[in-house]
């Protein structure tokens, strides 16, 4: 998923990176069309492919997506709520 194909942002940023500055876009959080109960959580990371993040519900699926983008761009854990 490319950061333009998320229809609704609800979190953007530009991080950096050891290669430099990369923008990531995470979407809203919404039922998961394949799995019943579940849900999914789109994030976009510019250069990259992007994705959707599952969770059992919003929450989750959001913090799935947070943790996924920092692991993919090898970012600290704490990169979210770190001074940028």
């Amino acid at each position: 998923m490319n950061i333009d194909d998320i229809d609704h942002p609800v979190a953007s940023r530009t991080v950096l990176t050891a290669d430099g500055p990369v923008r990531v876009v995470i979407g809203r959080p919404g039922p998961d069309p394949q799995r019943p109960r579940n849900f999914v959580c789109p994030y976009g990371i510019e250069g990259r492919r992007g994705g959707s993040a599952p969770g059992l519900d919003e929450v989750q699926a959001l913090i799935s997506a947070i943790q996924i983008i920092g692991a993919a761009l090898d970012l600290p854990q704490n990169w979210p709520t770190a001074p940028h």
